[in-house]
């Protein structure tokens, strides 16, 4: 692994909103971070973490998810996280798998292994094979970098609302929440969702959820998407809005028509009804045979 093996790289999990900047429109001079030439300790243990891996201006070496500024942080293409200090020396070998997960906005679980802590202050700039994030200073405080193979998958995912999906709205005027993630190696420039007339601007990060006006009946839902090279794609949703409270459940009931005693009464055959769950009213049809 050096600093110039050519890698594929994901939009940052950020636990405080950044804006992701193309270093080409930055005007700022990447060429003056140099990644070093990353040495590998197969000896470290390789650990599972619970939280995100934070960054910490004093950092001792203790705990298990303090960093020190100046880190680079590659996710391996077997399931690894590695964190390395600002020389290339390897400081964590962490199992994504076995780390704890955490819920994204747009409802995607992701290892905390991917979930950086940064200062407020801090801005992100994609490049080509990586992640720089700078201080107001111009200052390289981390580096990301992901090995994981391209992804032949669609690259959006709607986690909400599902397609085909029946809705009930007892509100007007009648919204959807609609959620998701986009796969942009390059970095998300603009998210828009477009519900009819309606266009809703959705933010420019990889998890994305906004609130959508719909109409009742059938909805046709695109979520449009563009990285920070202009690529454009997009993926609908078809969803169909009742407005009102939803009908009661029921279930059908079946069984034999008895007597007091217990015994079937001669003549009838099966009786079938509907139970309603919300009143709990039961009426029975029983045939009797000729």
């Amino acid at each position: 692994m050096r600093g110039k093996t050519r890698t594929r790289t994901l939009p940052l999990l950020l636990a405080v909103l950044l804006v992701f900047v193309p270093a080409a429109c930055a005007g700022i001079d990447l060429d003056r971070h140099i990644i070093p030439e990353l040495k590998v300790n197969e000896s470290l243990e390789t650990i599972a973490v619970s939280g995100g891996l934070t960054l910490q201006p004093e950092w001792d070496g203790s705990g298990t998810t303090g960093i020190p500024f100046g880190s680079i942080i590659v996710h391996t293409a077997d399931g690894k996280t590695l964190v390395f200090d600002k020389d290339g020396n390897q400081l964590l070998s962490i199992s994504d798998e076995l780390s704890a997960k955490v819920p994204t906005p747009g409802g995607v679980e992701k290892p905390c292994t991917w979930l950086h802590q940064l200062p407020n202050d801090s801005r992100v700039y994609h490049r080509d094979n990586g992640n720089f994030v700078l201080d107001t200073a111009g200052n390289l405080i981390l580096t990301v970098i992901n090995e994981h193979p391209p992804s032949d998958e669609d690259p959006i995912t709607i986690t909400s609302p599902a397609e085909g999906e029946v809705v009930w709205i007892d509100v007007v005027p009648p919204h959807v929440p609609v959620s998701g993630e986009i796969d942009a190696p390059d970095g998300v420039r603009n998210v828009k969702i477009l519900s009819g007339k309606e266009e809703i601007r959705c933010g420019n990060l990889a998890e994305f959820a906004c609130s959508v006006p719909v109409s009742p009946g059938e909805n046709t839902i695109t979520v449009v998407a563009w990285d920070n090279r202009r690529h454009r794609v997009e993926k609908t949703v078809n969803v169909t809005v009742h407005i009102g409270l939803p009908p009661p459940q029921s279930v059908t009931v079946s069984g034999m028509v008895m007597d007091r005693e217990g015994s079937p009464v001669p003549g009838f055959g099966p009786a079938v009804g509907v139970l309603s769950l919300l009143g709990a009213s039961l009426t029975l049809w029983g045939r009797k045979r000729r």
